[in-house]
């Protein structure tokens, strides 16, 4: 596993599933789709959508965790989604697909120091896109 000192444990987690599992594209989809099948019939089934905006998700989310970007510069991943009517608990449902699948891939190797990475990642998160979905009227 390739990382930096700068490296927090949420991107650790990441590059590790990404090792041991591979691209987490599916197997998060396949957990949002089923807490919201409604949002299966706006875009899923389209695996070219599907891999930009996960991708453009957990580049966000990574450079959030290494501290590249503050969370108010993660105000766009909103409004990118707001054409799919996504809302904010459709939008933490993901995060929390996210964290779930990197965990249940990772098995014994997600550590405590993990979970607590991700909790205070999507902590700063919240507080800057809520507003925001609030403002776009979502």
């Amino acid at each position: 596993m390739t990382t930096t000192e700068t490296s927090s444990p949420a991107s650790d987690s990441f590059e590790l599933y990404l090792e041991l599992a591979g691209e987490p594209t599916e197997a998060v989809y396949e957990r949002f789709f089923a807490m919201h099948p409604d949002a299966k019939a706006e875009f899923g089934g389209d695996e070219f959508l599907e891999k930009r905006m996960m991708a453009g998700l957990l580049q966000m989310l990574v450079d959030l965790s290494d501290h590249r970007v503050e969370p108010s510069e993660c105000d766009y991943w909103v409004w990118d989604h707001i054409a799919y009517e996504v809302d904010e608990a459709m939008a933490f449902d993901m995060f929390d697909c996210v964290v779930a699948t990197l965990r249940d891939g990772l098995g014994d190797r997600w550590t405590p120091a993990m979970t607590d990475s991700w909790a205070g990642l999507l902590g700063r998160l919240r507080p800057v896109l809520g507003p925001t979905f609030t403002q776009a009227g979502a």
